[in-house]
């Protein structure tokens, strides 16, 4: 199309600089393509022939006139009719400004920035040619597209200039758009500097696109980086709100569909290094390195199938150390805890910290409760059995010794007999089922009461001998202890 633009204004041109050429028409009436033919049969070769130039006007006055008077007719429906001079100006160059190559060109790029709107965007276009820049042109707040040909070159004592407000060692060498467009959405939704939707057809089957980014590389040398997208988003000093690099908007309102926000795959002889790699360039730290919110499964990883993870499905602390493990994690340092498992609340506490299940998880292998309490279907040990739970209690007669939840064994040491002494068992409830509890004493305990926290006690012995001392069973059934021996 702007072969024929040029093509017809270079015919008018021709029509009205040949002396022995006159235009058939009237200043502002549109053309159509046998009139300009007709106008320059005389002087013009339409067919072979060899057109001697250069052509012109006496002055430039009479040329701009001549171009606001020629009109343009795009021909669909509904088009109107504007001057050549609207048509070309739909967009700006450096070059109608002087930009070209050779010498300090700032001042033919600085023209054609004010020569841009501040209220709309502005594209400026800049032709593949080796540009000196001495001084970089500022635009303010306008919005311009630069339509930088990729063969175009850059040098001068300016460094600022093309390179990116939000990172100055990316230089653009394609076209780069700066939006600070204050256009509001007119149901309170964002604006965007550049848009692209792709809307699936009904009848189509296949893969569809909204945006493809492709990049590759053969350069065997360590410092040949590729990316193919490299998205940075930045708070300045002072900003407010909330800033997000990439938002993934997935909606689903299909029953059948498929639905996911990211899927990272492809194919290849090697193993790649990384699939996600989070990290920070400096001295500061995320808050949240990944943040699970609103999700049925917070995360899963395949261990078995053909999508299975090879190896080590989760590894903390380092280099896996233990093949074809779910979960493996390494103290961070000597005296640094490796886990901790927290409950929700320190009253009326219920539940499990950590539960061990079958395969069919219809039945319950081992489990520590909330409280601390460790049940398993059964114990086997190689080492010394420890109770780190017992309590050391030198008691004078008539005094309570009380065994707190938890406690399994009560020594008595009082520093001689006692005419009595009340021994208070920890609570037997549901909770507590099969728990035991066990007491002896160093001395003889000639009136002993023994009792429950919370429950009752069968058989409760009535005095204990120096040197002897009782096991009890709770039934949580019945909220009843039991003796053993």
């Amino acid at each position: 199309m702007k072969n024929i633009f040029k093509q017809t204004a270079l015919v008018s041109v021709c029509a009205i600089a040949t002396a022995s050429v006159h235009a058939q028409g009237t200043p502002g009436q549109v053309l159509n393509a046998a009139q300009p033919n007709s106008v320059s049969s005389g002087g013009v070769p339409l067919a072979g022939g060899t057109l001697h130039g250069p052509l012109g006007f006496a002055n430039t006055a009479a040329a701009t006139a001549t171009t606001t008077q020629l009109q343009y007719l795009q021909g669909a429906t509904g088009s109107v009719a504007r001057s050549l001079t609207s048509k070309f100006q739909d967009h700006l160059s450096v070059a109608d400004f002087g930009g070209g190559a050779g010498g300090d060109v700032s001042a033919a790029y600085q023209a054609a920035v004010n020569a841009c709107s501040s209220t709309a965007r502005c594209e400026i276009d800049v032709p593949g040619a080796a540009y000196i820049l001495n001084t970089a042109p500022k635009w303010g707040t306008k919005s311009i597209f630069w339509n930088i040909d990729p063969s175009a070159t850059f040098s001068g004592t300016q460094k600022t200039f093309p390179r990116m407000a939000t990172n100055t060692e990316q230089v653009p060498v394609g076209p780069w758009i700066q939006s600070q467009s204050t256009v509001a959405s007119p149901k309170g939704g964002g604006i965007a500097a550049f848009n692209i939707e792709m809307l699936q057809p009904a009848s189509y089957t296949g893969q569809s696109v909204a945006l493809y980014t492709g990049a590759s590389g053969s350069n065997p040398s360590t410092s040949a980086n590729v990316w193919s997208m490299n998205p940075l988003i930045q708070a300045n000093v002072g900003a407010g709100g909330t800033y997000q690099d990439l938002e993934l908007d997935v909606n689903n309102f299909s029953a059948s569909a498929l639905v996911k926000g990211i899927s990272i795959n492809g194919i290849g002889t090697h193993n790649p290094a990384v699939g996600l790699e989070i990290f920070r360039s400096d001295t500061s730290l995320w808050k949240y390195g990944i943040h699970l919110m609103n999700s049925v499964i917070g995360m899963k990883i395949e261990t078995s199938g053909v999508n299975a993870v090879t190896g080590q499905g989760v590894v903390i602390g380092g280099a896996s150390l233990i093949a074809n493990t779910a979960i493996e994690a390494k103290q961070t340092a000597n005296n640094d805890d490796t886990m901790i498992l927290q409950r929700s609340t320190d009253t009326a506490p219920a539940g499990y910290l950590l539960r061990f299940v079958n395969a069919a998880n219809s039945a319950s292998l081992a489990s520590v409760d909330v409280s601390g309490n460790l049940r398993v279907s059964n114990v086997a040990h190689s080492g010394q059995e420890t109770d780190a739970s017992y309590t050391f209690n030198t008691p004078t007669t008539g005094t309570t010794v009380t065994m707190a939840p938890g406690t399994e064994t009560a020594i008595i040491s009082p520093a001689k007999t006692l005419a009595a002494l009340t021994l208070a068992l920890p609570s037997c409830t549901s909770k507590y089922d099969g728990s035991i509890a066990r007491y002896s004493s160093t001395q003889t305990i000639t009136a002993l009461t023994v009792s429950a926290t919370s429950g009752t006690v069968s058989n409760a012995p009535t005095t204990l001998a120096a040197g002897t001392g009782h096991g009890m069973l709770c039934r949580g059934a019945n909220t009843t202890w039991y003796p053993l021996y």
